[in-house]
């Protein structure tokens, strides 16, 4: 397993992002970059089609834009997320992640969500 990770500098905040290996299972983790950090992150970086995006600081609308959804191509999205007064996950940041294809795994509505990986095959029988 490898895991790389990204110092992302903004004005706005600093943050990291992490890209996670293991065989072809790929996971995307943005942590609290906002969209405009995430687009000139993928200016430089090529991500590869991944399995999993965790929704950037927990599925604000000022996270996870359309160029790095569009940029990884995940199945899943996981939003951690419960009880808050942000309004965390956003109907515009779940909206995104369906636009993308993606299948919306979230914490509030789930509670734990274990994604479990040994790099041959998925739970779901997919290879991968």
């Amino acid at each position: 397993m490898t895991l790389d990770s990204y110092a992302v500098i903004s004005q706005e905040q600093d943050a990291l992002l992490f890209l996670e290996r293991l065989g072809d299972f790929e996971a995307l983790i943005p942590g609290d970059t906002t969209i405009a950090d995430e687009e000139r992150f993928i200016k430089t970086h090529a991500l590869p089609d991944g399995e999993i995006f965790v929704a950037g600081h927990h599925g604000s609308k000022h996270a996870s834009g359309d160029a790095i959804l569009n940029a990884f191509h995940a199945e899943y999205a996981v939003v951690s997320s419960g009880y808050n007064t942000y309004g965390h996950p956003t109907p515009e940041a779940l909206a995104r992640f369906e636009k993308a294809g993606m299948t919306v795994l979230r914490t509030d509505k789930l509670g734990n969500i274990t994604i479990k990986m040994d790099g041959k095959e998925r739970s779901d029988g997919k290879k991968g």
